[in-house]
């Protein structure tokens, strides 16, 4: 159908190799933080896990950085002049901000779970599946 917003096969198979591959990249992340906050002091849990999830969230902006700084800069200025794509720049911004405070207290999780370190991060990111699909289906009505 003309109308159909469903992609072409091969788009779809891309897509699907690409989420396979984000998720395993994304596996590192609760790895990283786990092993920031591993056999941590009582009294050191929060310096710790503030560190290491600052250093966690400091490495990850490496390479959309440097992916941006590659993009030509006609297309970087055109974008940044489209009023509509600021605006949506600062929905993102809300979102990391709200994401980063996850992200914050999963690696004190981390750090407070001792040996349960499997068992926090399958539960935070089964959480953040399913929280993750139901906010995309509602918010974009997919």
């Amino acid at each position: 159908a003309p109308d159909s917003k469903v992609a072409p096969t091969p788009l779809r198979r891309r897509a699907l190799v690409l989420a396979i591959l984000a998720g395993i990249c994304w596996g590192f992340g609760p790895v990283g933080k786990k092993y920031g906050v591993k056999d941590v002091p009582k009294d050191r849990q929060h310096v710790w896990t503030t560190c290491t999830y600052l250093s966690y969230m400091a490495s990850t902006t490496w390479v959309p950085l440097v992916k941006l700084i590659c993009t030509d800069s006609a297309q970087r200025s055109e974008a940044m002049g489209d009023r509509g794509f600021r605006w949506l720049l600062l929905g993102t911004t809300v979102c990391g901000v709200l994401s980063g405070l996850g992200g914050l207290v999963s690696t004190y999780a981390f750090a407070e779970g001792g040996d349960r370190g499997p068992i926090i991060s399958m539960i935070e990111n089964g959480i953040y599946t399913i929280s993750g699909a139901m906010m995309i289906t509602i918010v974009f009505k997919e």
